[in-house]
């Protein structure tokens, strides 16, 4: 797997299924309560189109792979590994519907 595949997965996405939803959202931003420390005026941005992040409150910015890093307070390569078993979870639900779909289309 390729770690530009592994970029594609999408911070809001992850974000989502970690339990945090956007604040607002502004075109192809959207503005979280930081997930790196308690607040309560959102100032942490992300980039939809770019899929980066930014944390006013602390500086750090980057991409899926950096955000996992801070928030699992992990190396790169076991960040690299969550989304690697993050992916790998998708297509198999995904290969899962297109099975379920065939069979009862059958």
């Amino acid at each position: 797997m390729e770690i530009q595949n592994i970029k594609q997965i999408s911070i809001t996405d992850y974000l989502q299924q970690q339990g945090y939803s956007p604040a607002r959202v502004q075109g192809i931003h959207f503005w979280y309560c930081s997930p790196l420390r308690n607040e309560s005026t959102p100032s942490f941005k992300v980039n939809t189109e770019r899929n980066q992040w930014y944390d006013f409150g602390t500086g750090e910015h980057g991409d899926i792979i950096d955000l996992v890093r801070t928030l699992q307070h992990c190396t790169m390569y076991e960040a690299i590994e969550l989304l690697i078993k993050i992916i790998l979870k998708i297509q198999l639900i995904e290969n899962k519907e297109v099975t379920l779909f065939v069979q009862l289309n059958w």
